[in-house]
């Protein structure tokens, strides 16, 4: 029950951080992160059907989760390329990111368990280009103004997300550990980045 109102919760938080994310898109259309819309769609669709396909068919959904996380992991990596003044190092992130997909998907089953060697590559990857943008960041007079900063409270969900999803997923998979109370880890994580990311899209854009 317990866990069935955390999926419910971070599915809601997750279908407002994308309407947030097209109401006010008219205020970044222009920006760097005029394509997010998308992915918030994408990824809104990707988790309704999962949730769906789990509830009434009790079927998980793998497949499509790599799908989406090999998608939105290569979108995060072409923004970094846009909003990072060194960007051999993104593009160097990117190339091997799509080695490590690759790799992923001659070696492990795309419906027994998520790809890991993706999953793990993309996730340090994420962490690195967020280091790299607050760096960036407090070395530029717009660390006066993050508060309203759309990149940064994007960044920042990101950076909180993966931070603990990293070090838990690893956990998990090496004990296999199962108790109610490790399943709210990533819904709770999921609604603190969609959190972020409601703040962001509100924020006027850079």
């Amino acid at each position: 029950m317990i866990l069935e109102l955390a999926d419910s919760v971070r599915t809601g938080v997750l279908i407002i951080a994308f309407l947030v994310s097209v109401y006010y898109w008219k205020n970044y259309k222009n920006s760097a992160q005029k394509y997010f819309p998308f992915l918030m769609l994408f990824a809104t669709i990707v988790e309704v059907t999962g949730s769906v396909r789990l509830y009434y068919e009790k079927e998980t959904s793998n497949f499509l989760y790599n799908v989406y996380l090999i998608i939105s992991f290569v979108f995060l990596l072409i923004w970094f390329i846009t909003i990072l003044k060194r960007k051999i190092i993104p593009k160097i992130l990117l190339f091997v990111f799509l080695a490590a997909t690759v790799f992923s998907v001659f070696t492990e089953s795309a419906t027994g368990d998520l790809y890991f060697y993706m999953l793990m590559t993309g996730s340090v990857f994420i962490l690195a280009g967020a280091f790299l943008f607050f760096k960036q960041l407090i070395e530029t007079d717009a660390a006066v103004y993050f508060i309203k900063n759309q990149q940064f409270w994007i960044m920042s969900g990101l950076l909180v997300f993966y931070i603990g999803f990293l070090p838990f997923y690893l956990l998990v998979r090496n004990l296999d550990l199962h108790d109610y109370r490790i399943g709210l880890v990533i819904p709770l994580l999921n609604i603190l980045l969609y959190g972020c990311f409601i703040i962001g899209f509100k924020c006027p854009s850079k």
